[in-house]
């Protein structure tokens, strides 16, 4: 099992300094550790959650890199993301 330790540290330093870009990272980090370690709600969670960060700062990086793994996943793109934040 993949430790989130360090990962958690790292989200919560940038929330405390408001780095956007470097808290959608984390987090999108930490959703693939969650997914390794075979929770799949878990990984989901932090994944919707950097989709809403990126989509407010339009941080077109990660919403490249969300667009391609919600298709990896079998979902349409950013709308795969989209339906979580309704």
């Amino acid at each position: 099992m993949l430790d989130l330790r360090y990962l958690q540290d790292s989200l919560k330093i940038t929330q405390e300094i408001g780095n956007a870009s470097g808290m959608c990272s984390t987090l999108f980090n930490m959703g693939h550790i969650h997914l390794e370690n075979d929770e799949p709600q878990e990984a989901v969670g932090k994944w919707v959650a950097a989709y809403q960060i990126a989509k407010k700062i339009d941080l077109a990086q990660a919403l490249d890199a969300l667009d391609n793994w919600a298709k990896e996943l079998g979902g349409d793109g950013l709308a795969y993301w989209e339906q979580f934040t309704e």
